[in-house]
């Protein structure tokens, strides 16, 4: 920990243009997603909300939790 507070933190995440690049789709119905919630946050998704699938995985969460998840990962929660 001291060590990276000297050095500061180093992301292991992916660079904005890159998280960017996921498709983002909006929600509107039952049935748009494989699962009924955001496995981030545990939110249901709603009506008109973002979401992204992941390109590898095909998993699908809020297009904000993802995003905030992968500039410090590189791997799906």
């Amino acid at each position: 920990m001291a060590l990276e507070e000297a050095n500061g933190k180093v992301s292991k995440g992916l660079k904005p243009d890159q998280i960017n690049a996921i498709r983002e789709r909006a929600w509107m119905r039952a049935g748009d997603t494989q699962e009924d919630t955001c496995s981030i946050c545990f939110d249901v998704f709603e009506k008109f909300q973002k979401y992204k699938k992941l390109p590898r995985c095909g998993h699908e969460y809020h297009s904000k939790c993802i995003n905030t998840w992968l500039k410090d990962e590189k791997r799906c929660p």
